[in-house]
């Protein structure tokens, strides 16, 4: 991958600042091999794109801030700096295809249909057509010197430049036996997280969150206990809630205030729709593919240099 980022900050605007971004991206296409049973070669072409967007952040109170952001991006662009072609994962045929950067939307949709190259790869195009647009605001309130608070909510429509594929088990590794599923998708999420002082070192940290999408366009199944198919998540719509808790060793004096570790405890429960999407994946491993609820527990530590 190949860019050129140009931007503008620290423009006074309102009595806060605004940052103009933009960049130009351009891959090169290639063909590349890829892991996993019988899978075929993902052949991309080159590929060029761009992005825009703005950034505007005004403060208040004591070391306190609220932000509002809008990127748009096109082709390369689109997936926001990441490279088309890393982290492909999933379990191939015969029902989830290959997850990982767009390029593999087209390359699920031409390999299910069986359009398959005399080289035996699998062409792409959906990277060139892909679009992305994200909105975003948050806020940082440090509101006294034993309660801070920060709150977030974002919209998000991607639309990956091919129509999603799901390989129907029964059939074929190539072949018609496949459907599909619109390939643009809407989400949206807020959430919040407050933090009290209990001691000048130990806070007390809670958060409270909620997203919606409107496609899942990933085949995951949700099985019932004799291996059957009780759920599959691909075209569905849904929701999903997480809550926190997190008593922390932290200094006090405002929400970026560092080290900071937490022992911390989540609950999360999600529409039934998504049963098989959340939690787990479609391999038989016991985590919460089969649920809509559950939960984590875990330590974590942060440390600013």
């Amino acid at each position: 991958m190949h860019s050129i980022d140009v931007r503008l900050h620290d423009i006074d605007l309102f009595g806060g600042k605004l940052e103009l971004l933009a960049d130009y991206q351009f891959f090169k296409g290639g063909v590349y091999a890829i892991s996993g049973p019988s899978a075929p070669s993902l052949n991309i072409g080159d590929t060029s794109g761009g992005r825009w967007g703005a950034i505007y952040q005004h403060p208040f109170a004591k070391n306190s801030f609220w932000q509002i952001a809008a990127i748009y991006g096109i082709g390369a662009s689109e997936i926001m700096g990441t490279d088309p072609n890393a982290g492909a994962g999933g379990n191939g045929f015969p029902n989830q295809g290959f997850t990982g950067g767009t390029a593999f939307a087209g390359y699920n949709f031409n390999r299910f249909a069986g359009n398959i190259n005399r080289d035996g790869s699998v062409s792409s195009g959906s990277l060139r057509r892909a679009t992305r647009f994200r909105g975003n605001g948050q806020i940082i309130w440090n509101v006294s010197d034993n309660f801070a608070l920060s709150a977030a909510a974002f919209y998000e429509y991607d639309d990956q430049g091919s129509l999603s594929a799901e390989f129907l088990p029964g059939g074929s590794t190539v072949g018609p036996a496949f459907r599909t599923t619109g390939g643009s998708r809407n989400t949206v999420g807020v959430g919040i997280r407050p933090v009290f002082w209990v001691t000048d070192w130990l806070a007390l940290q809670g958060q409270a969150g909620w997203d919606w999408t409107s496609r899942d366009r990933v085949s995951s199944l949700a099985r019932n206990p004799d291996g059957s198919i009780r759920n599959d998540t691909f075209g569905k719509s849904g929701s999903m809630g997480i809550f926190s808790i997190a008593p922390t060793i932290k200094p006090k004096g405002g929400f970026f205030t560092r080290p900071e570790f937490r022992v911390f405890a989540t609950y999360a429960i999600w529409s039934n729709s998504l049963k098989g999407a959340i939690g787990g994946v479609d391999n038989g491993s016991p985590t919460y593919n089969n649920s809509n609820q559950g939960w984590l527990f875990g330590v974590q530590t942060e440390w600013f240099f």
